[in-house]
């Protein structure tokens, strides 16, 4: 188990709890406007869901999730606090988020929750679910179990789902003209807590020497991934492997797009490939900038 002094959260750990965050908001804020009521609460609803979407977006997240705490705990203290746990529990997720969101966009690939937030986070659950049991027992409500399981996934360790075993080093090869594909290595080299990926652009010299020129002609032009055991990976099968291989919250979503028939989810792949040069700029040099301790994982 990761003990507190060394936890394993990440930033991209920590900007999906904010899209789940952000969407509980939205979704909130939906059921008060479908609601019948007085004028009151299609407006309270209109709000949350403009916090919650601006939350999930990453955009002007401080101050809306400040606003949609404040509108929860307002709402939560009209009734016991057992009745309502969850909406208790997501005021102080945004809180949480609203303190920590600053720091996690100005930090580098090696950004990690603060241990005393990690703590309070459990601390926190434990408070809610006694809560909870105390004054409302049985089956929690669906909004009362939607806070739970995010509380539950902010307390929980990433690590608590290890990754799939390599017996050595995996290679990745990328697109070293392609901003999607910079974006994509960046996002591997701060998931990737094993340090098993070596990264290496497409039709450099360490590709050349493993693909013969009649093979690598029929390789796609965006990524490759190629295991421990020299097999290719190309298009969704590589993108699997690689949530597969990262583990925590990774792995599971590994295992949704696994249930995807192959045909669908490589032309999703293929769609998205498309369009990356419209959607992203061209980055200046073939290779990301990363920190120095971290060019060892690159190769020619």
């Amino acid at each position: 188990m990761i003990g507190l002094a060394r936890n394993s959260w990440t930033k991209g750990h920590f900007a999906l709890l904010r899209v789940l965050l952000g969407l509980a908001v939205a979704a909130a804020g939906i059921s008060q406007l479908l609601a019948a009521g007085s004028w009151l609460r299609p407006s309270l609803g209109l709000l949350e869901l403009l916090c919650g979407l601006l939350v999930a977006a990453g955009r002007a997240e401080v101050p809306a999730a400040l606003l949609a705490a404040g509108l929860w705990l307002g709402l939560g203290a009209a009734g016991p606090l057992g009745d309502q746990a969850g909406m208790v529990g997501g005021a102080l997720l945004l809180i949480r988020h609203a303190a920590l969101a600053p720091a996690a966009a100005v930090a580098g690939l090696r950004w990690v929750m603060p241990s005393w937030v990690l703590l309070l986070s459990r601390l926190a659950l434990i408070g809610v679910l006694i809560a909870e049991a105390a004054s409302a027992p049985g089956f929690p409500q669906a909004f009362d179990l939607a806070g739970f399981v995010l509380l539950a996934l902010a307390a929980a360790e990433p690590a608590w789902i290890p990754g799939r075993r390599a017996g050595g080093p995996e290679r990745v090869f990328f697109d070293g003209g392609c901003g999607l594909c910079h974006r994509g290595v960046l996002f591997l080299l701060q998931e990737d807590r094993a340090e098993l990926l070596r990264f290496a652009p497409l039709h450099g010299e360490t590709f050349r020497r493993l693909f013969p020129p009649d093979h690598a002609a029929a390789l796609p032009d965006s990524l490759v991934v190629v295991r421990d055991d020299g097999a290719p990976l190309l298009r969704s099968a590589a993108v699997v492997h690689l949530c597969r291989r990262l583990g925590g919250a990774w792995r599971p979503l590994g295992f949704l797009l696994r249930l995807v028939p192959r045909g669908i989810a490589d032309g999703g792949y293929d769609w998205v490939a498309g369009f990356r040069e419209r959607l992203f700029a061209r980055p200046e040099s073939a290779c990301p900038m990363v920190p120095p301790a971290l060019r060892w994982r690159f190769e020619a």
